[in-house]
């Protein structure tokens, strides 16, 4: 039963975010990612559950959103997504979680003017600048 206690704990520990809008911008994620960022520096978030929640917020959305990207360059008709106009992020398939992350983060620290945006957008534009198709 205490087990089951500390994994709901986990679950829920990223809620509160979500809970307060209905789309997730820019704000909530630099909040989120503040905790990836602490993380990565080396600070020890357990046993702050709020924190640890945050931080696999920001991972997980990222990484969700790169997902998005790549279903829709490598299966558009499958989705049903019509690709108008030329594509403007071109990332290799492989990209690791660490180096999308450290783009996505980088970019919403340096673009303070663009966290009222949604995430996800934010998220785009940090890929198009870090991945930037070449002119053909």
């Amino acid at each position: 039963m205490k087990h089951l206690a500390v994994v709901l704990l986990f679950a829920l520990a990223g809620a509160p975010a979500l809970a307060q809008k209905t789309i997730v911008d820019g704000n909530v994620l630099d909040d989120s990612c503040r905790y990836e960022r602490l993380r990565e520096s080396g600070t020890k978030l357990f046993p702050d559950v709020d924190a640890i929640g945050k931080a696999s917020f920001c991972i997980g959305y990222i990484r969700a959103v790169l997902d998005e990207i790549w279903m829709q360059q490598n299966f558009p008709d499958e989705l049903g997504v019509k690709n108008v106009g030329r594509q403007k992020i071109c990332m290799s398939a492989d990209i690791k979680n660490e180096q999308a992350l450290k783009v996505a983060i980088k970019y919403l620290q340096d673009n303070p003017a663009k966290l009222q945006f949604p995430a996800s957008s934010v998220i785009r534009l940090s890929m198009e600048e870090a991945f930037p198709c070449k002119s053909p």
